[in-house]
């Protein structure tokens, strides 16, 4: 990709207006009584709202991303005696949300793309979901900002993956240290349904493209599934391999035709990374933790 698609970038009007929106959605979580308005929602509304403008109206996605914060907000309640009802209600309204955000989505009627998109969606929102509760959340932002660009590098039709583009650039503010935003699921599975569908309608023109949009979410699925097991990763280890697993799943498996061999390619990848970071972690994690065996044997 050449120093003039980057900047071709920056001159669109979908960047520009998601850029703003993306500036508007920061400055609401800054004004706003903290866990009002979560990131993933703040990303998801500011993303929808640049889309509507700038590509066109896309109503049946809007409404099946309500639906998928509705049922994230339902699974956000912890009431015990109502925590097992609600949450199964949840789940349902979310399958609901993602099939809406699918059928009424305008992607392509190709039977693999609709049973998996829905899948890819809840599989995200899920994981997304975790990042409230990791010691690393700061590093979300970036991550995603990243996952925005491997989309927009892999797909043929960038318009809308332009516009995720410019809404995570301000996003990644508000994520660092000592920031007050936070990600819970009625945010994370919105922002999983509007990420797959950016994938999945700008490649419908290869399909193996949409393959490898999917994949770009990389660490933002790898790292919780690694640290439910109690691994600890260095924040910058992290940051690298999410860039090259973006650089390898868009510009290798995503520019595949077909989804067959670019849905083998990532899995391969994703194994491996797996493997490779809890191997690290791991070795990381013994290491921090001897001084303190020694201090106390001595």
């Amino acid at each position: 990709m050449s120093v003039e698609t980057f900047l071709d970038l920056f001159t669109r009007i979908q960047f520009q207006v998601g850029l703003l929106a993306g500036g508007l959605g920061l400055l609401l979580l800054r004004v706003l009584p903290r866990g009002r308005v979560g990131w993933g929602l703040a990303a998801t509304i500011s993303a929808i709202a640049a889309i509507q403008l700038t590509v066109g109206r896309r109503i049946g996605v809007t409404i099946g991303l309500i639906a998928l914060g509705v049922g994230g907000s339902l699974l956000d309640r912890v009431e015990p005696g109502a925590r097992a009802t609600v949450q199964s209600l949840g789940w349902v309204i979310i399958a609901m949300g993602a099939i809406v955000t699918t059928v009424r989505g305008g992607l392509s009627a190709t039977p693999w793309i609709q049973v998996l998109t829905p899948i890819v969606v809840v599989f995200t929102g899920y994981w997304l979901a975790s990042w409230g509760h990791l010691p690393q959340r700061m590093l979300l932002g970036p991550l995603f900002a990243i996952t925005a660009f491997g989309i927009w590098s892999t797909v043929p039709n960038t318009d809308s993956a332009r516009v995720l583009i410019g809404v995570s650039l301000p996003l990644v503010l508000a994520t660092l240290p000592g920031s007050r935003a936070r990600i819970s699921a009625m945010g994370a599975f919105p922002l999983a349904g509007l990420t797959a569908w950016i994938a999945a309608d700008g490649g419908a023109l290869r399909h193996g493209s949409i393959v490898g949009s999917w994949a770009c979410v990389g660490l933002l699925v790898l790292l919780p599934m690694i640290k439910s097991n109690g691994v600890e990763l260095r924040p910058s280890l992290v940051l690298l391999v999410q860039a090259l697993f973006v650089l390898v799943a868009s510009r290798a498996f995503g520019l595949w035709e077909t989804a067959l061999s670019a849905g083998v390619g990532v899995l391969s990848l994703s194994a491996a990374s797996y493997l490779l970071l809890a191997n690290v972690g791991n070795q990381d994690t013994v290491a921090g933790r001897q001084p303190k065996q020694e201090r106390r044997n001595g």
